[in-house]
């Protein structure tokens, strides 16, 4: 019969090595990508959006988007206004900026939506999910139109 056995320090490096390389794997996953759903970049409030919003767009040199606490704005150049109650907003990270859903409601509840990519960088830009390219810029933090309802 064979003598047993005795754990060797190469026998009993080979799962400590593998452990500690596995652990460092799994580390180096959760750090680069995985998103972290709690850091401020990824949060957004009507308060950050609160204010004008112009484009450098020709097409668009009389337009603007304003938000306020309550109520969304479209400047809408010599056709005037159209101001309507915010009803809700809900974010989520997109790439490296956020995907925004804005729900808001007409005088008669009739409910529309507003989706956009918002990033903070440059003082804050906004870009419509459905117009790649056109970009929005926070221009001043203070709403300047005052809508007739609210």
């Amino acid at each position: 019969m064979p003598p047993p056995m005795r754990p060797t320090k190469r026998n009993l490096s080979t799962p400590v090595v593998g452990l500690v390389l596995l652990i460092s794997v799994l580390a180096f996953y959760y750090l680069f990508f995985l998103p972290n759903k709690e850091t401020p970049a990824q949060q957004l409030s009507l308060s950050d959006l609160r204010g004008i919003w112009t484009s450098a767009h020709p097409k668009y040199a009389d337009r603007f988007i304003q938000f306020d606490d309550q109520t969304l704005t479209f400047g809408r150049g010599p056709e005037g206004v159209g101001s309507y109650a915010i009803d809700g907003m809900e974010t989520r990270p997109a790439d490296d900026c956020l995907l925004v859903h804005i729900r808001f409601l007409d005088l008669e509840t009739n409910e529309y939506h507003l989706n956009f990519y918002h990033t903070g960088k440059s003082g804050g830009i906004i870009w419509m999910k459905h117009q790649k390219g056109l970009y929005w810029f926070h221009t001043n933090p203070e709403p300047s139109y005052a809508p007739d309802f609210k």
